[in-house]
Parts: C-alpha cells; structure tokens; sequence
C-alpha cells in the first residue's frame, strides 16, 4: 500500500509590526463608515483659508489665472500626496511615524524616511497652534453674534469691537481651555468612537 504523503502545513507569517502592536497592547482603530471618513476628511482639509484667504488671494493675483495655477498644483503636487498618504496607512494602519517605519523596514528602504513623517507632523502640530487661537476667538464671538451685537455695525466700530474682543485675555483664555478641552476628549474616544462621530455631526451643520 501506497502511504500517503503528509502535507506540510504552511506556518503562518506574522508581521513584526502585528507582534508588536499585540505586544504593546495597540489596537488598531478604523473607520466605521465611508461618510464619516469623508466628512472627517472633508473637515481636516477645507479650514478658513478656503473662505476666507483664497477669494481675497485670487482676486489679488489675478482671478481666473491664479485658479488655473491653484488647480494645476492640486493635481500635480497636492493628489499624489494624498493618494500616497491613504495608501501608507491603509498599508501600515499606524500613525503617520510608526507607519512610514514600518513600511520602510519592509521594503528594505533607509529608516531616515522617518523624518519625511516628523516633519509632516510638525507641520499638523504647528497649524494646531494657529487654528486653537483663531478657533477661541470664533468661540468669543459667538454669543454676541446670537445676540444681534453687530447689527448696525460700520467697518470701524466691527474693527473695534473685534480688538475689544480678542483684547479679553481672560476669556480668551476660558474660550480656548474649552476648545483644547473638548478637542482632547474627541480624539481621546478613538477614530470610530470620536473623531467620526463629531465629524459626522458637525460637517452637516
């Protein structure tokens, strides 16, 4: 009789950032649903600028010229970023550092890309900073606008009223304790639990 050949089992690859992730104790968190990473997506990219700086930016430069520019640097530069960063935390499901590491120990790369994901990091905290002040001062300004506070107000006394305003250093500083408060508890919730859920409130409105 013939004995029949035992198959080997293939033993199973686990990757080192797996094992370390368990090691830790990490989980990795995602996305609940398209909409809401959108509308995360959509809330992290479109700021004030959009608003605000770009129509006072375009009409100083030019106007249907400096779009066409705006729009070309979009989609040669601005795209394949993106496209880039998606792709490295689909891949990695890390943060923006461990993530470039990660991959670049896998394809046998130079672990000095890792600065590439510092500097991008520094760059979200340092907008942080500029956002958290302009965001107190939306806060500040809020209460006199349900008020009817700037009906009637000319450009002078609106600048006045806006110096008064951010002149307030104690609330200001209430107004922005508050902001990084809840900020903080948001994104302490995780990605399904904070960020896209308040994303998923907030954009609609």
């Amino acid at each position: 009789k013939k004995k029949k050949k035992k198959k080997k089992k293939k033993k199973k690859i686990i990757p080192r950032e797996e094992i370390f992730m368990a090691a830790i104790g990490r989980k990795t968190d995602t996305w609940g649903s398209r909409f809401g990473f959108i509308m995360a997506a959509v809330g992290s990219s479109v700021g004030l600028g959009n608003f605000w700086r770009f129509p006072f930016t375009a009409g100083e430069n030019g106007g249907g010229a400096f779009i066409v520019i705006y729009l070309a640097c979009v989609v040669l530069f601005g795209l394949p970023v993106l496209m880039a960063e998606y792709g490295m935390g689909r891949k990695s499901g890390m943060s923006a550092v461990e993530g470039i590491h990660s991959l670049a120990r896998a394809e046998s790369k130079s672990a000095n890309w890792g600065f590439v994901a510092w500097v991008g990091s520094l760059a979200a905290f340092f907008i942080l900073t500029f956002y958290m002040v302009i965001s107190a001062w939306v806060i500040a300004f809020i209460p006199q606008a349900f008020s009817g506070a700037f009906e009637g107000f000319t450009a002078e006394t609106s600048g006045a009223n806006f110096g008064e305003t951010i002149g307030n250093r104690g609330m200001i500083l209430w107004c922005l304790g508050g902001f990084i408060a809840v900020n903080t508890f948001i994104v302490a919730r995780g990605v399904k639990g904070g960020i896209e859920r308040a994303a998923t409130l907030l954009m609609p409105l």
